[in-house]
This record gives C-alpha cells, sequence and structure tokens, in this order.
C-alpha cells in the first residue's frame, strides 16, 4: 500500500527520455573515448575505432516500432542486479544490495523503472562473466583470445536466452512487460545500451584494460534486430 512502491504506467514520454539519455550518455562516452585513447591497451584499439564508426547510430534517439503503453510498467527495481548480487545459499537464491547504483543520486534510485533495466543488468553480468573468464584463461597467452572467444560468445548467448526465456515465463505480470517480442527487444536493447555505455566509462576510469568487455558489447547489440537496425 505503500505510494512509493505502486506500479505506474509506463508511457511514450517514459520511452522517449530513456532513448534521450542513452543519445546523451553515448555523447560522454565518445568523448572520454577520446581523450582517453592513449590509455586503452594497443590489443583494444581496433575495436573502439570500430565503435566510433557507428557514433552517430548511438547517439541518435529512437522512436519505437512496436510500442504500446504499460499500465503497471514501472515500479520501484533493484537497480544495480548483477551476478554479484546473488547468493546461492540453502538451496536458494538470496539477492542482496537494495540501494541502487551507489554513483546516482537517491532522487534517481528511488525512481521507478520498467523491470527490464534489471534484466538488462544482469545480461551484461553475464556478458561480463563470459568475458572475465576470457581474459584470465588467456593472461598468459593473449594470442590465444582470438582462438577461443567464440566459446565465451556460445556460452554468453546460451546463458543468455536460457534466462530471458525462463524470466519471460516466470514474471507472471504481464502488464508490466511488452507483451509482443519485437516491443521486449526493442525496450531491453535500450536498457542494455544504457548499461553498457555507464561500463565503459566505470572502465576508462578505473580498469582501462578492461574496457573492451562494454565495447564489445555495445558492438554486439549493433547486430541485433530490435532497436538498431531499422
Amino acid at each position: 500500500q505503500d505510494p512509493a512502491f505502486e506500479s505506474e504506467e509506463f508511457s511514450l514520454k517514459h520511452w522517449n527520455d530513456l532513448s534521450t539519455r542513452v543519445g546523451a550518455d553515448a555523447l560522454k562516452v565518445f568523448q572520454n573515448l577520446e581523450s582517453a585513447t592513449p590509455r586503452v591497451p594497443a590489443s583494444l584499439q581496433k575495436p573502439v575505432a570500430e565503435l566510433a564508426r557507428v557514433r552517430k547510430v548511438l547517439e541518435s534517439a529512437r522512436v519505437p516500432r512496436h510500442f504500446g503503453p504499460l499500465a503497471k510498467g514501472r515500479f520501484r527495481c533493484h537497480g544495480d542486479y548483477h551476478l554479484g548480487q546473488v547468493l546461492w545459499t540453502n538451496n536458494d537464491f538470496v539477492i542482496l544490495d537494495f540501494e541502487g547504483e551507489p554513483a546516482l543520486s537517491m532522487a534517481e534510485r528511488r525512481a521507478k523503472q520498467s523491470p527490464l533495466k534489471d534484466v538488462a543488468g544482469m545480461l551484461r553480468s553475464f556478458h561480463y562473466a563470459a568475458y572475465s573468464g576470457l581474459y584470465k584463461a588467456t593472461a598468459e597467452r593473449p594470442s590465444d583470445i582470438e582462438k577461443i572467444e567464440p566459446a565465451a560468445r556460445f556460452w554468453y548467448a546460451c546463458v543468455t536466452q536460457t534466462f530471458l526465456k525462463e524470466y519471460r515465463e516466470a514474471f507472471g505480470h504481464p502488464d508490466k512487460l511488452p507483451e509482443s517480442v519485437p516491443a521486449f527487444e526493442e525496450l531491453l536493447d535500450l536498457f542494455l545500451l544504457e548499461k553498457a555505455l555507464y561500463e565503459v566509462n566505470y572502465e576508462l576510469n578505473n580498469r582501462p584494460s578492461w574496457v573492451g568487455i562494454p565495447v564489445q558489447g555495445l558492438l554486439g547489440l549493433l547486430t541485433q534486430p530490435a532497436l538498431l537496425k531499422g
């Protein structure tokens, strides 16, 4: 009964606000990439340059092709959902740290969101799990990355598809999620973009040698049919 936790409509305005925010984030990312290029390892210069070539696409807000207002599509979400927040104990999962993304203001953390924001956070975490494993496995022989990377991509694709299938079946609130698969994919892609752009800035500031993970994530989104191929 607490109004702060009641579900609210996810309208076209909320979609457009998200699109505008993603476009602004993309602009900041490219500005940071340009200034941080000397700190990016030589092995990552090629994907960073490839991302720069699609800059205009990432900075352009997109009008959804399959949008339909969701009567109860926004509510309080976790806000910082990833594998590090989920523990397996006593034959069950325990989810931690509901304070939201620490880098955001309290008002931003409390803002109601589509649950797909948390879904995107978990999918990006799967991508990090795959590629951090790849980096660790090839630490002493970086030349093996090209040989092993297909296995990392395959694992990520399998885990993602399984997670999304089970999530949609278990969620149980059709009025909170886009009904059609194309609309679901379009909205999820926007949240994935938002998260990956945030990760690029984070890695540039903290672990430049890891910036290739979110950069590859952004490039991967460009090959998907939902948001950026129209």
